[in-house]
C-alpha cells in the first residue's frame, strides 16, 4: 500500500529558519558539514555525517595504459588492469565504456573521468544527447545501422561542456 502524502498545518506565520520547525533538530551547533535528510521514520529531518564516506571515485587520478592513437576525451573501455582501449559503436566487443579520457601524462597512458562534468570539447549543441561513435569519439546522431552500439554518453550543457551519462547499458541494433 502506497503512504499517503501528510499535510502540515502552518504552526506559526513567524516562522522563518528552518530550525524553528517543529519536525527538525533545535540546533545547529555542532552540525558542520553535515547534511540533512528525512530521518528513518519519515516524519521529521536529521543530520547525518559522510565524513567517513569513500567519495575519491569522484577524483579518480588512476593512470591508464592506453594506444598512442587515445585523445583527450575520447571514450575508453577498460580490457584488463590498468589498460584501457579506444571505444567504439561498430566494436561491441570493446563495450560497456568506462569514462572519457581528460588528460594524457604520456604517449601510452591516460587519466579518465566517469562522471560529472567535462569541458573542452567545441560545437556541441545544448541539449542535445551525445552518443558513442567512431574511434572513441562522440556524436549527437543517434546510429540507425545494424550491428552498432546504441550507447548514450551524455548531455550537453553548452557548446563547451558534457555532462557524462556513461552507464553500462547500451542496445545492438539488427
Amino acid at each position: 500500500m502506497a503512504k499517503k502524502n501528510r499535510c502540515s498545518k502552518r504552526v506559526s506565520a513567524n516562522l522563518t529558519r528552518f530550525i524553528q520547525l517543529a519536525d527538525t533538530p533545535a540546533t545547529y551547533e555542532g552540525q558542520a558539514g553535515k547534511f540533512a535528510v528525512v530521518n528513518p521514520e519519515e516524519d521529521g529531518i536529521i543530520f547525518v555525517d559522510i565524513s567517513g564516506l569513500d567519495l575519491g571515485f569522484l577524483d579518480d587520478k588512476t593512470v591508464y595504459s592506453c594506444p598512442a592513437t587515445t585523445d583527450v576525451r575520447d571514450a575508453v573501455h577498460i580490457i584488463s588492469d590498468g589498460v584501457v582501449t579506444i571505444a567504439a559503436k561498430s566494436d561491441t566487443a570493446n563495450l560497456p565504456v568506462i569514462g572519457m579520457v581528460v588528460a594524457k601524462p604520456t604517449s601510452t597512458s591516460c587519466i579518465i573521468q566517469t562522471l560529472g562534468y567535462l569541458d573542452g570539447f567545441t560545437g556541441l549543441v545544448e541539449g542535445e544527447t551525445y552518443y558513442l561513435g567512431e574511434d572513441g569519439k562522440i556524436t549527437n546522431t543517434a546510429t540507425t545501422t545494424a550491428t552498432e552500439a546504441l550507447y548514450v554518453i551524455g548531455v550537453a550543457k553548452s557548446n563547451s561542456r558534457l555532462e557524462l551519462r556513461i552507464g553500462s547499458d547500451y542496445i545492438i541494433r539488427s
